[in-house]
């Protein structure tokens, strides 16, 4: 009972991302995973993931709206949550070849715990990847707080890896 939860919790999620993309000309989509890194779990059960899109707007600078979630089985009072990220930012580079990318914005959480005390949170995404026209990989940060809201604010950083079409 609790899994078609879940299936139907990431259908209504996802069809909503694509619902709000397709109107905004979302130009690239991804897939995202990767380990928490420090601060996170002593055991290395951090794991982060979600579908993003992001949207070209001018010159170089792009909205992105990301759903996804963390799992922290690390025990000590963390736990996992859902996470809609909703961000702004650069990714210069060519169509063809490397490129980096940075982007800032708020984000909402499901669940509080030991290191992310507030719902109402704050993304950065950082990294580099390369495209080959309508394909596109890339390695990144990302680090999510609560900009010192309240307390505690120790934050969750973790080493990302995406892979997408762009379309």
């Amino acid at each position: 009972m609790r899994y078609k939860m879940y299936i139907i919790i990431w259908t209504i999620a996802l069809t909503a991302l694509f619902c709000i993309t397709s109107r905004a000309n979302a130009t690239d989509y991804s897939v995202r995973f990767g380990p928490g890194i420090q601060g996170g779990s002593p055991t290395g059960s951090t794991k982060m993931f979600g579908v993003r899109s992001e949207s070209h707007l001018i010159r170089g600078v792009y909205s992105a709206t990301e759903v996804g979630g963390y799992v922290d089985n690390g025990g000590g009072g963390r736990s996992g949550a859902g996470i809609v990220k909703v961000q702004f930012g650069v990714k210069p580079g060519q169509h063809s070849g490397l490129y980096g990318f940075g982007f800032v914005g708020p984000c909402v959480i499901t669940a509080t715990d030991t290191q992310l005390s507030t719902h109402t949170q704050f993304a950065t995404d950082i990294g580099l990847g390369v495209r080959d026209m309508d394909t596109f990989m890339s390695v990144g940060y990302s680090h999510i707080s609560n900009a010192g809201i309240a307390l505690p604010n120790k934050g969750r950083d973790y080493l990302l890896f995406s892979v997408g079409v762009s379309i």
